[in-house]
């Protein structure tokens, strides 16, 4: 199974990513820029291939810039998949130190699995490796190989409890080859004297991946990019999540936090969720067993702190209970009452806020994160072999909600 692509023509929205990428400024260049889970861009500029031997006992160099944007498989028709673009542009024979434009330049990704470990054939596959002349390459810079993995059987998999995740953590290496047959026949790889380039035979860097399955998720396949601590933005100035939007806003403040309710009387109040430093984490009733168990105690817990002293926006017409963090995270309002021994058990009573808000905009933001968790691809995961509600779980899927305008 080959997936490559070697011709220009490209779906619009990946044109549009492309554009994206390319005027992108990339901080570091040895990682890329993760723009969110679904897009991974990288651009370098006047990278240098080079050999020691062009044939005719001198060195030879060809100069480009390498342009990476990478696409991942979320929401609708997810595959576990991630499709690599690359183009090498403005490529140049260097006038000094000239090589020949037949001399094959080979593009490919290279794919190695983090976890789980051993590694079980069909992990991750990489697409064949492209190989053109210099030459071709100015024709035609464009090429696109994918990254896939094949679901493991459940006896292959690491046991992660009920309704276990099919995920495979993995690093991949876009990397560009100059081959030249007179260093395969010299071996020569050192400058003879110092006006001549250094040997530069591979141009590469590292990024990373991971491909899930689980049955919870609408899209029951995916692939994204690792490296960015995915959030959800809730709008204040959208009127279908208003009030939503100013009570979390609230709960976030460290100025109003402990004006919320219930109220705690230990210290200050410290509500999870709110930055990129205090995460949330899925959680998943539909895996049965302590998730449904722990799922339903936040609700009861919501539910006793809903009565006639709970604070209510000052808007008529019908209204619910709304609770943040989210009655589906481990963070939520029964979190005090479960063990040290599950994850984020056993912490301070009231560390979560309760608001009687506008009842269709509550409905209206619940199905918002609903949705966002698919599109997302957020799992109620651990790895490691702990299952997903004790505390030594790793790796999980953390989040956090961003109040603010959106597009």
């Amino acid at each position: 199974m080959s997936q490559v692509t070697t011709g220009r023509t490209m779906a619009p929205s990946v044109a549009t990513w492309r554009d994206e990428c390319l005027a992108h400024e990339i901080e570091d260049t040895d990682v890329g820029w993760v723009r969110d889970r679904a897009h991974f861009c990288n651009h370098k500029n006047n990278l240098m291939l080079s050999v020691m031997d062009n044939g005719t006992g001198r060195p030879g160099v060809v100069w480009f810039d390498w342009l990476v944007y990478a696409t991942g498989s979320v929401g609708s028709g997810s595959q576990r998949t991630l499709t690599i673009h690359q183009e090498l542009l403005n490529v140049e024979v260097d006038d000094e130190f000239p090589i020949s434009e037949s001399t094959p330049v080979t593009v490919q990704v290279i794919c190695s699995v983090q976890t789980p470990q051993p590694v079980k054939p069909g992990a991750c596959n990489a697409a064949d490796p492209v190989t053109k002349t210099i030459d071709d390459w100015e024709d035609e810079p464009y090429v696109t190989q994918a990254l896939w993995s094949q679901e493991l059987s459940p006896e292959d998999q690491t046991p992660t409890g009920e309704g276990q995740e099919n995920v495979v953590m993995v690093g991949f290496t876009p990397q560009v080859t100059l081959f030249s047959p007179a260093i395969a026949k010299n071996k020569r790889q050192t400058p003879t004297t110092s006006a001549d380039p250094p040997f530069i035979g591979v141009q590469s860097f590292n990024a990373y991946g991971r491909f899930d399955s689980a049955q919870y998720l609408s899209t029951h396949r995916g692939a994204i990019f690792r490296g960015v601590v995915p959030h959800l933005s809730y709008d204040p100035t959208k009127p279908r999540v208003k009030e939503l939007a100013e009570h979390i806003a609230e709960a976030c403040d460290l100025d109003r936090v402990n004006n919320t309710f219930p109220p705690y009387t230990g210290g200050d109040k410290f509500i999870p969720g709110c930055d990129i430093n205090n995460l949330l984490h899925r959680l998943t009733p539909a895996k049965g067993g302590k998730n449904t168990e722990r799922y339903d105690a936040n609700s009861n817990a919501k539910d006793r702190n809903c009565n006639a002293g709970t604070p209510s926006t000052p808007s008529t017409g019908s209204k619910d209970c709304d609770e943040f963090p989210f009655a589906s995270t481990y963070e939520g309002a029964a979190a005090s009452e479960r063990p040290a021994s599950e994850f984020y058990g056993g912490v301070e009573p009231n560390q979560f806020s309760i608001k009687r808000i506008n009842s269709t905009q509550n409905q209206n933001g619940g199905r918002d994160l609903n949705t966002w968790y698919n599109n997302d691809r957020i799992l109620d995961w651990a790895s490691g072999g702990s299952c997903p509600v004790c505390a030594d779980g790793r790796l999980r899927d953390g989040f956090w909600v961003r109040i603010g305008p959106t597009s």
